[in-house]
């Protein structure tokens, strides 16, 4: 391979890892512009190689822009995070990649039932001002704090 193809694929490959993270995707790009160029194809451990390059200097890039953009107290909130309680032997990121429970009727009640939350409007058939439709209308299903029952 040429030096300008490589430095054509290397550019191709780092505009689709943006979209595509899988090194077979990069891989499979890498191909088809080396075909479409009818260019010699490389060794797969040399287009593997190039893919893990690639995907590690876009993604670092990513990750320190992302940091930049934090300030003093994120980053205390996100270091507390790895954290781990002696007791439990759980961080609070571990705690975060629970999986969430089945969302059913009883878990909407549960708030509601402590003097949390109500349906506004739209459980109630409440019209849009304004509106002259013969029905009544339906607004929305926001959620919102009450400070007792309906």
């Amino acid at each position: 391979m040429s030096s300008s193809s490589v430095r054509r694929l290397r550019s191709n490959m780092r505009r689709a890892v943006l979209a595509k993270d899988n090194p077979a995707d990069l891989i499979n790009l890498a191909l088809e512009e080396l075909v479409r160029a009818r260019c010699e194809l490389p060794g797969y451990t040399t287009l593997d190689a190039m893919a893990v390059t690639i995907r590690t200097e876009v993604n670092n890039s990513l990750y320190q822009s992302v940091a930049r953009r934090l300030d003093a107290g994120a980053k205390v909130r996100l270091a507390r995070m790895l954290v781990v309680d002696p007791i439990s032997r759980r961080s609070e990121f571990d705690r975060l990649k629970d999986v969430a429970q089945a969302a059913s009727l009883g878990t909407y009640k549960q708030p509601r039932a402590a003097g949390g939350y109500r349906r506004d409007r739209a459980d109630r058939g409440v019209r849009r001002p304004g509106r002259s439709s013969g029905g009544r209308e339906l607004v929305h299903y926001s959620v919102v704090p009450c400070s007792g029952t309906r």
